[in-house]
């Protein structure tokens, strides 16, 4: 497996709290030492939250009535 595919499957274990304990501790560790590693972090976080946003977002609008108020709100 390439060493970015292996980096970013290991970030996504450590923010959705897959890891075992000893394991994330470890994790933190290593992002303490190698500040490419903790940017890396700091990014796919930024991602997974854009990710739940949009989620967030589009159960919203598939309610009619939320999106009846947000239409009046936008459109006087």
């Amino acid at each position: 497996m390439r060493k970015s595919l292996h980096d970013t499957e290991t970030i996504d274990r450590y923010l959705l709290e897959r890891m075992p304990a000893a394991e994330a501790e470890d994790f933190r560790v290593r992002m303490l030492i190698d500040a490419d590693l903790a940017e890396q972090v700091r990014w796919q976080r930024r991602a997974h939250n854009l990710v739940r946003l949009e989620g967030l977002f589009g159960r919203l609008m598939s309610d009619a009535a939320f999106r009846r108020q947000i239409d009046t709100i936008f459109t006087h």
